[in-house]
């Protein structure tokens, strides 16, 4: 299976210097010339409009993989907590949204992790509250996206850090965007905002310093990666192929770099994948 996949990804991505490739019955179709990505448009960073145009570390990256596959992108604007859902029905190729990697989603889909983020907590400018830790969130409000991966990490949290020791539990909401969870604090309806470090940071600048990040130190520190079917190890074959070669040519470096972002180790992906050794 590992030779056929590697001969299918070489036919592919070198199909406009080569001569027409030819498939058995039994062989996957290739990796086709256009991909679908599936990506929430409205999570700065990471994926959003300018002009229109998918813009942010995401766009920026797949670009770069798109080239070395020599594929076009076509992106379609579908809210996070339905990702998941849009990629195992077919509705796209790939689903790209700074989405966490955690072993109950691999067992879902496949994954190409890509990079390495946490979570910040958010408040508004000279609030009360100054929370640094999640110890610190037991009794107050706090807003999340929907479907975000450190809510069960708070709700368990929540049980055994609050509820157990005799603290009021966190009164957690789920909001089916960033940009609606921080309204929250906006409204008074929230007292914190859990959030992606990246997209906080952006936020913070994006509101002219109405809110600011409490914490000090990254959160649940976590790997993020790209959502693939289970069924197309072509396009993850050749996905990997494409990231080593920006990360040989220094252009992978520079980019995390400018969003402040970092490349996980080998172990940490495998402790995200719930792999052991």
């Amino acid at each position: 299976m590992k030779t056929i996949s590697s001969m299918m990804y070489a036919c592919a991505f070198f199909a406009s210097i080569t001569a027409t490739c030819a498939y058995s019955a039994n062989d996957v179709a290739p990796l086709k010339k256009e991909l679908s990505i599936g990506a929430d448009l409205n999570y700065p960073p990471y994926d959003y409009y300018v002009d229109g145009k998918p813009t942010g570390f995401d766009p920026s990256l797949l670009a770069l993989l798109a080239k070395r596959m020599n594929v076009e992108l076509t992106f379609s604007d579908t809210r996070f907590a339905s990702l998941l859902l849009g990629l195992k029905s077919n509705r796209f190729d790939l689903a790209s949204a700074g989405m966490y990697v955690t072993p109950e989603r691999a067992q879902q889909i496949n994954f190409l992790p890509y990079m390495k983020t946490g979570v910040s907590l958010v408040v508004l400018k000279g609030s009360a509250n100054q929370p640094l830790t999640p110890e610190e969130l037991c009794g107050l409000r706090v807003s999340s996206i929907q479907g975000a991966a450190w809510i069960p990490k708070l709700t368990e949290f929540s049980k055994t850090g609050c509820v157990d020791k005799g603290k009021a539990p966190i009164k957690l909401s789920e909001f089916p965007s960033s940009a609606e969870a921080v309204q929250t604090l906006f409204a008074k309806t929230a007292d914190v905002q859990t959030e992606d470090a990246a997209v906080a940071a952006v936020a913070v600048k994006n509101t002219a310093g109405r809110i600011e990040i409490s914490s000090k130190e990254i959160l649940y520190p976590v790997v993020g990666g790209y959502g693939l079917r289970k069924d197309n190890e072509v396009l993850l074959t050749a996905m990997t192929k494409a990231l080593q070669d920006i990360k040989d040519s220094g252009e992978y470096a520079a980019l995390l770099k400018e969003y402040n972002l970092a490349e996980p180790s080998k172990e940490e992906i495998s402790a995200a994948l719930g792999k052991t050794n």
